[in-house]
């Protein structure tokens, strides 16, 4: 059969499949053994000698990398090969020639020895003639000779690396990077016929090439210039812990490599499985790296590279998360290439990466001044290269013409930009570097119980349900008790969320709101905080919108599939937290109004709330058991809150500000006291928009929505009357998801025009975007408590007969998690007996907003300084240390 032939004929969703799997693995094959060659060399060479290996490795990247533009174009049209092939090289060796003169002032400029860049000279001439090989390869469907020059790379470096890396440092390695180069050619078996002619078909198909390899062009420079860069700008050992996250994150951008050349050509072709099993590929190999990383403890990293890289295992997730998007964005703007109509498309498909590349430069040599800030404008930069590259691509949005019901585009199409949006929110929520907080500290402390310990301790000194503790005890007795292992079932729960988000929101209203709302829950700074949380946020928020999307179905057609889902919810969130009842309490005023207007309704809502009765009648005993334990000891539902300072601190009762904080929180998250201060000043603007909005219509469904939201927050607004303590956000966290509905509903349904709806929407993403960027990063954010940097700076530098006095008491379970070989006990009390004379003493305070604390704090610290020294004294967010000898 003929390679055009053979490029239009329609290949199955499996044969599609297993086409990608088979040369990504290769290529994943390839990373490791490139990967082991890099461990190897970081143990080898000093700090700043591998910085420099590692730039010249991106130096290298970037040559070849541009050049896969050659392998699309020759996966296209393989029998122009040979005719390219003269040019290519020619090309390559004038580009080697100009990169050896030019390597001095170069180097200077880059920060890349002269020396280096002459040994890369060698390797510019194969890159364009090893991508024109690879692509015929890929052109003719030679698979498995691809693989071997995919894996042929590694093994030379390993074989010949080691040794001259061992005897000429730095430049050895250099020169065994191109060695490989140079087998992995020879591999494709080079074809040195005379050039043919090409098929009036194939030589239309050039007219890509351009496009391609401009686009390529830019996608190197965007995966590859944040290390360039850094190793310019950072010292020698912050560039050298830079070139670790390069390393780690190459490896999920590496590993996707080949899977836009495998798709250029059956995109072109039309063929339909080729994007879906394209973008799952790449989803499936950057989530591996991203879970990989993300699990792997961090003395592994120190092992791994050396000591002095260990701090770097903690901005390893996010940087490898931003490797991993920026494989799918690859393969997006692929796809978008291949099937563009029109020159316009094409040359829009190369400005967008371009801008963005340019955005990042600039942000790097503006705020790059630390490998953490680096990694974070580099993981904003893929994130919106995501979102620029998959509108058109995955779903057109926003959609042409009039809407149906439930209209907004094809179901295959949709659900592939559900399940997008779903690793994209999944990827989000594992970018979480928070330590333990108090509340979780004591979550795992009792999963490690045995199940009757956990429940008897749960009756009486708790006031939650025990479904997640359940949840957490079955875990820590089978996974162990790691953050990452007690985190899973919010992270799931948060996740989940996103596409239950799409589905209630496509059942009340149409396909658009619920892809609306589904972008939004994914980055939504609130949502994504308790699900990083080991705690019961998530699931409360997972199941009240579960509930309200079997609600709305139970309305609608009333299955008894649906009836269940809306019974099975209702049970869970309840048992998850015990104001949920709340929201199961409007839930059920709303069956009783419908009720009465459709008399068919009346005997399965009877039946739902008689299973339900029966669902919740065994908690019912255990609320009892632990009301009355909290309240013989005198504590009723008293406990410490994470809030931080409250935006309006004077108030004890919830006031309009304290309510608006509480609203600003469940839909912008935490931030520093400053900036929630100036949010809420904005509260008549945000009601006059509500307003306006409003005033485009609304309909009973919509009104259930915001009565699931807003009722339960008003209820607790007036218990809180009279139990301050209890008009906190996370006790009606329901009102993020559903507020989330609303706000979808508003950017899609009540917006005139496409622009504004695009506008609408794009301004809630962005500004949900930004919130939860600052939300995790901004230190000042008053939720954030540092208990593990504390406790680490403590535990490497305590000594034999060192002791830890920590304030509140109730740190021990935190002290305990993270330092458990420590001397610890409770300042208060602490010092009224004789403290070990030969040690030295670490006073560890926090909460020290609260007077009662700080004045334990000084009281301690002005006994202490009797009899000792002050030696010195460190901070981390909201936690204070003081070491006396």
């Amino acid at each position: 059969m003929s390679t055009p032939a053979l490029l239009t004929r329609p290949l199955r969703r499996g044969g599609v499949v297993r086409e990608q799997a088979f040369v990504a693995g290769a290529q994943v094959a390839s990373g490791v053994g490139n990967l082991a060659f890099s461990l190897v060399a970081a143990h080898l060479l000093a700090p700043g000698a591998f910085a420099d290996l590692v730039a010249f490795l991106a130096l290298y990247l970037l040559v070849h990398v541009p050049a896969s533009s050659l392998s699309a174009g020759a996966a296209l049209t393989p029998a122009a090969v040979p005719g390219a092939r003269r040019g290519a090289l020619g090309l390559g060796v004038a580009a080697g020639l100009a990169l050896v003169v030019a390597a001095v002032p170069l180097g200077a400029v880059l920060g890349v020895p002269a020396g280096l860049l002459v040994v890369l000279a060698a390797g510019v001439p194969l890159a364009p003639w090893l991508a024109l090989e690879r692509g015929r390869l890929y052109g003719e469907r030679e698979h498995g000779r691809a693989a071997l020059s995919l894996v042929a790379e590694p093994v030379a470096r390993l074989a010949l690396g080691l040794p001259l890396v061992a005897a000429f440092g730095v430049a050895g390695g250099a020169a065994a990077v191109v060695a490989g180069g140079w087998l992995a050619l020879a591999a494709t078996r080079p074809r040195f016929a005379a050039a043919g002619g090409i098929s009036s078909r194939e030589h239309g198909l050039l007219r890509f090439a351009g496009a391609a390899t401009a686009a390529f062009l830019v996608l190197a420079v965007l995966q590859n210039q944040d290390v360039v860069l850094a190793n310019a700008l950072l010292d020698g050992g912050e560039a050298g812990r830079f070139a670790v996250l390069s390393t780690l994150g190459g490896l999920a951008a590496f590993a996707s490599t080949t899977v836009p050349l495998v798709l250029l050509p059956r995109a072109r072709a039309g063929d339909r499985g080729a994007l879906g099993a394209a973008v799952g590929a790449a989803a499936v190999l950057g989530l591996a790296a991203v879970l990989a990383v993300a699990m792997m403890p961090r003395d592994l990293i120190g092992a791994a590279f050396g000591e002095r890289y260990a701090e770097t295992g903690a901005l390893a997730v996010p940087y490898v998360a931003a490797m991993g998007l920026f494989g799918v964005a690859r393969v997006l703007l692929a796809h978008r290439i291949a099937t563009a109509d029109g020159r316009r498309a094409r040359v829009v498909a190369v400005a967008v990466p371009a801008a963005i590349a340019a955005a990042q430069a600039l942000a790097i040599v503006a705020w790059g001044t630390d490998p953490g800030r680096v990694a974070v404008i580099t993981l904003a930069a893929m994130a919106t290269l995501v979102a620029a590259t998959a509108p058109g691509v995955v779903v057109p949005f926003p959609l042409r013409g009039a809407l149906a019901r439930r209209a907004g585009g094809t179901p295959a199409r949709v659900g592939l930009a559900v399940a997008g949006i779903t690793v994209a929110a999944l990827v989000v929520r594992l970018l979480s570097n928070r330590g333990i907080w108090l509340d979780e500290a004591t979550s795992i402390t009792q999963a490690q119980m045995s199940l009757g310990g956990l429940l008897d301790s749960l009756r009486t000194t708790d006031v939650h349900p025990p479904l997640h503790h359940l949840m957490l005890w079955a875990l820590a007795h089978t996974a162990g008790t790691s953050e990452f292992v007690m985190r899973a079932p919010s992270v799931v729960a948060g996740t989940a969320l996103v596409p239950a988000l799409y589905a209630t929101a496509a059942e009340v209203w149409d396909r658009r709101a619920g892809l609306a709302a589904a972008a939004m829950g994914a980055v939504a700074p609130f949502l994504v905080w308790y699900s990083q949380e080991a705690r019961m946020y998530g699931l409360f928020m997972l199941f009240a919108t579960l509930a309200l999307l079997g609600q709305l179905r139970a309305l609608r057609r009333g299955r008894p599939a649906d009836w269940a889902l809306y019974v099975a919810a209702s049970a869970a969130l309840v048992w998850t937290q015990y104001f949920g009842v709340l929201v199961v309490g409007v839930q059920q005023a709303a069956f009783a109004l419908a009720a009465m207007r459709d008399r068919r309704l009346l005997r399965p809502w009877l039946l739902s709330v008689a299973a339900l009765a029966l669902a919740l009648a065994p908690l019912a005993a255990f609320a009892h058991d632990q009301f009355q334990a909290n309240e013989a000891a005198g504590r009723g539902f008293d406990q410490p809150s994470q809030a931080g300072s409250d935006v309006s601190s004077t108030r004890t009762q919830p006031g309009v500000y304290i309510a608006l904080t509480n609203v600003v929180w469940a839909i912008w998250g935490y931030h520093s006291n400053g900036t929630m201060a100036a949010i809420t000043a904005l509260w008549p603007l945000g009601l006059l928009l509500a307003l306006l909005l409003l005033g485009r219509g609304r309909s009973p469904r919509t009104l259930l929505v915001a009565a699931c939201a807003l009722l339960p927050a008003i209820a607790l607004f007036f218990v809180g009357e009279l139990k301050p303590f209890l008009f906190e956000i996370r006790y009606f966290a329901a009102l993020a998801p559903l507020t989330i509905l609303l706000l979808a509903r508003a950017a899609t349904g009540w917006t005139g025009g496409r622009v504004a709806t695009v506008a609408v929407t794009a301004a809630l993403v962005g500004s949900l975007a930004v919130a939860s960027a600052d939300e995790e990063v901004n230190r000042a954010n008053p939720r954030v408590y540092d208990f593990e940097g504390a406790l680490a700076r403590i535990e490497r530098e305590a000594r034999p007969g060192d002791l830890v006095l920590y304030q509140p008491k109730y740190l021990r379970d935190v002290v305990t998690y993270y330092a458990p070989d420590l001397h610890a006990r409770p300042l208060q009390g602490a010092l009224d007996g004789p403290v070990a004379p030969a040690g030295r003493v670490f006073v560890l305070g926090s909460f020290q907003d609260q007077r009662g604390e700080r004045d334990a704090v000084r009281a301690g610290l002005r006994e202490l300084a009797r009899t000792r020294d002050l030696q010195e004294r460190f901070k981390r967010p909201q936690v204070k240390v003081w070491v006396y000898r």
